[in-house]
């Protein structure tokens, strides 16, 4: 079993064939702690991918991609929990890297690339591509992990994917996690409402779909919403709700490929999101609004505020409608605020507090911020699929 080593953090298991890979969820049955490494690029053509800690059995270990890939994960069948790894706890993921997969269910489930839920876990450096395609309006996907509990910290990680779905995140779905230095790129598509077969649904976050806790900070979202019905009701979100996360220094451009009438969007934002509208310009939202605002302030309060579990303001702009909105906000008094011009957006003594020795750059005059990060692509060697089993 395994192509080398013993398990042991010194000496772990190498993994260097698709053997080696499904002995990794063998040997999770038996022991959830073990180490492992990946010593070569690996194809899982022609397989049906059975993830790792799954059925009660989460994987508590560390696995080591060594930057090498794997490619072509297929999952068609309806399971619970569909990714790489199902489910994950107080575990180690790095540098591991998925291409192409390919991800098809029809279950209420959590579904992603990478791990479907974690708890605890560190995952740095682990870089996800592919398609996930889910035709239950109520299943939670996300593009790396669909659910990052308590305690997970994600750090240098990305994701590529084309994504249908009726709750989506791009990067991830629930979160409670640390996310620092993270990006995604991509495709959002809502799926057919069953109980309206005219209608489409989604209720989708470029970035993440839900915040509970934690921060997502110096990260940024290039994803195109896309949906196809001649009759749709939709809610699109940069981050649709956020519980108490802070969000630092991120970056949100997103492209809207909508071929059908009746659209109806509520795009929320908070603190530093960025959107292009339909003049092609560039716009920001910080977070900033008073307490009073109509869309957070009821009557029956009489004037003790909001409760605890309000959820805090954040600005709310559809810049799809025709009309362009001034969505870079600086605060002016205690209640109001005014638009920055273009000229501002593009100065970078505009972005007080935001680290441009080595998170962002500007062309002054000529563009807005972009984000400094980038990762090198690793050309995928296929590996023959022999003498496999399941």
């Amino acid at each position: 079993m395994f192509s080398g080593g013993t398990g042991t953090k010194d000496n772990p298991f190498l993994i260097k064939t698709v053997q080696d890979l499904i002995d990794v969820r063998n040997k999770n049955n038996e022991n959830p702690k073990y180490y492992y490494k990946q010593v070569a690029d690996i194809d899982l053509s022609g397989a049906e991918w059975l993830p790792i800690g799954g059925q009660g059995k989460a994987f508590c270990g560390t696995y080591d991609g060594g930057g090498y890939s794997i490619s072509n994960l297929t999952i068609t069948e309806d399971i619970e929990g569909p990714a790489f790894i199902s489910s994950a706890i107080e575990a180690t993921l790095l540098n591991i890297t998925m291409e192409n997969a390919y991800i098809t269910n029809t279950l209420y489930s959590w579904i992603a690339i990478l791990v479907s839920q974690t708890n605890d876990c560190t995952i740095t450096n682990c870089h996800v591509t592919g398609k996930i395609e889910c035709t239950n309006v109520r299943s939670n996907t996300g593009g790396l992990v669909s659910s990052a509990g308590t305690g997970t910290i994600i750090n240098k990680c990305s994701a590529n994917v084309d994504i249908t779905a009726g709750h989506a995140g791009g990067f991830v779905c629930y979160s409670n996690a640390v996310i620092k230095d993270c990006y995604v790129t991509g495709k959002i598509s809502g799926v057919q409402d069953e109980n309206k077969p005219d209608d489409m649904y989604i209720l989708a976050g470029t970035f993440a779909y839900v915040l509970y806790s934690g921060n997502v900070e110096n990260c940024y979202t290039s994803v195109e919403i896309y949906n196809y019905s001649s009759r749709s009701k939709n809610q699109l979100y940069v981050f649709s709700e956020n519980y108490g996360a802070e969000i630092i220094s991120c970056y949100c451009d997103v492209s809207l490929g909508v071929t059908m009438r009746g659209w109806t969007s509520d795009l929320n934002y908070v603190e530093g999101m960025f959107i292009r509208g339909t003049d092609n310009k560039l716009y920001v939202n910080y977070k900033y609004q008073s307490d009073k605002d109509r869309d957070y302030w009821e009557p029956e309060w009489n004037g003790t505020g909001p409760p605890s579990w309000w959820p805090k303001p954040y600005y709310r702009a559809q810049p799809i409608t025709g009309e362009v909105w001034s969505n870079f906000w600086k605060q002016v008094t205690e209640t109001h605020t005014e638009a920055h011009t273009t000229t501002e957006m593009q100065t970078q003594s505009t972005f007080e507090g935001w680290d441009f020795d080595t998170v962002w750059t500007i062309d002054e005059g000529r563009d807005y911020p972009r984000f400094k990060l980038k990762i090198t692509q690793i050309k995928c060697k296929r590996m023959p699929l022999t003498n496999y089993r399941r």
